[in-house]
Parts: C-alpha cells; sequence; structure tokens
C-alpha cells in the first residue's frame, strides 16, 4: 500500500537511519511479502475495494532487525504519548 501524504519526511527518516547514500523508496506497507505469502491464492482487484477509503494511523513504530533467515527482531519500539 503507497502512502500518500509524507513522502518527503518518510525519505528524510530513510536517510537519518540508512546513510546519505540511501536509495529513494516509496513509502509503504507491505501486505503480502513473499515469504510470508507463499502459496496464497489471492486477487489484488478484489482486495483493492475492500481496501478503498482506508486511513491508517499508527501508534507505535518498531526498529526491527533480520539476520540471515533468523526471526526479525524488535530492537527498539517507540509508541504514542497518551
Amino acid at each position: 500500500m503507497r502512502a500518500i501524504k509524507g513522502e518527503a519526511q518518510y525519505q528524510h527518516l530513510r536517510k537519518i537511519i540508512l546513510g546519505s547514500s540511501a536509495g529513494s523508496h516509496d513509502p509503504h506497507i507491505t501486505l503480502l511479502h513473499p515469504r510470508n505469502a507463499a502459496g496464497v491464492a489471492y486477487d489484488l482487484a478484489e482486495m483493492a475495494l475492500g481496501l478503498a477509503g482506508l486511513r491508517v494511523t499508527f501508534r507505535t513504530v518498531a526498529l526491527i532487525e533480520q539476520q540471515g533467515v533468523a526471526p526479525w527482531s524488535v530492537r527498539q519500539e517507540f509508541g504514542a504519548v497518551d
């Protein structure tokens, strides 16, 4: 899913985290990653209908790390202040 707002902030964040050589990458949320959705039957047109008008607000963001094929580990989590 592509972001519709905040792309400049996203690119800035990538450069802060990955350094000035970080290439541009469209902000997105991965719903069907090849490692996790292998063999899953899905219809993108049908999914798009279900997602029409969707707005998402993230209350937390996690910094994750993966080494090799090991599971991802959460290094740090940032939550919204209530």
